[in-house]
């Protein structure tokens, strides 16, 4: 039986007056890519920075290894062992490729596994130990998702969640960076993937949730979802 990582139970949460999530129940067991798909503005992004804590619910719970953490700071999440790549990555542009890698690895646990952790980043991604002194914001489009992808990696997470990484991407490199996911898992990361291209992310994950306006509309094993006269019609153009 496998081990539930993530638990999310009843969860809403707003911008102000703009409810955007509505009773959300999500679930990520230990080993798995779970993969939140749905159209733009229906509220993956806030699903996800809710769970990091970056956004504070209106109700409902987030579980995390057994334990309720709603009223955890950010911060103590990520030391918990979640780790958000968001969308566009948000480096530190007038930082080299080395310091924004530094930056990941700031709380004391992740230090104690710096060196482990900067040799698996720089064997996953060669090219970023060729620019570890190039400035982040002269790297190229697909090079900054790996250094976004690379500098949560150093915070040692349990749990890895992507927010649209293939955004902005050209089709060749979007391909690259979800093959990047799929062997993170393989390396055993937990990966909580939010991603608008719902072919590929269906594809390299295990289950899925269909997210639109706000409310979880359907969820079942991916190669399911897949199959689905709505997923098809509605996504895959089908």
């Amino acid at each position: 039986m496998k081990a539930m990582l993530l638990k999310v139970k009843g969860l809403e949460a707003s911008y102000g007056e703009l409810k955007v999530l509505w009773g959300i129940d999500l679930e990520v067991d230990k080993g798995e890519i779970v993969a939140v798909v749905g159209p733009n503005g229906a509220g993956k992004t806030t699903l996800l920075r809710t769970i990091v804590g970056l956004l504070r619910e209106d109700k409902g719970d987030i579980i995390f290894e057994g334990k309720r953490i709603n009223d955890l700071p950010a911060y103590e999440r990520v030391r918990r062992g979640i780790s958000l790549v968001p969308e566009g990555g948000e480096l530190f542009p007038y930082m080299t490729v080395q310091e924004n890698l530094d930056i990941g690895a700031y709380l004391p646990e992740a230090r104690k596994k710096y060196e482990e952790n900067l040799e698996f980043v720089f064997t996953l991604f060669p090219r970023l130990k060729e620019r570890r002194n190039q400035l982040a914001g002269t790297l190229s489009g697909g090079e900054r998702q790996m250094l976004a992808i690379a500098r949560a990696l150093m915070s040692s997470p349990k749990l890895l969640m992507f927010d649209e990484p293939s955004l902005g991407l050209a089709p060749n490199l979007a391909v690259n960076v979800l093959k990047t996911i799929k062997e993170l898992n393989k390396e055993g990361y937990t990966i909580l993937l939010v991603e608008q291209n719902v072919k590929l992310a269906l594809e390299i994950s295990s289950r899925g949730y269909v997210i639109e306006n706000g409310r979880i509309v359907l969820s079942d094993e991916s190669k399911k979802l897949l199959g689905n006269p709505h997923v098809r019609k509605a996504y895959l153009g089908i």
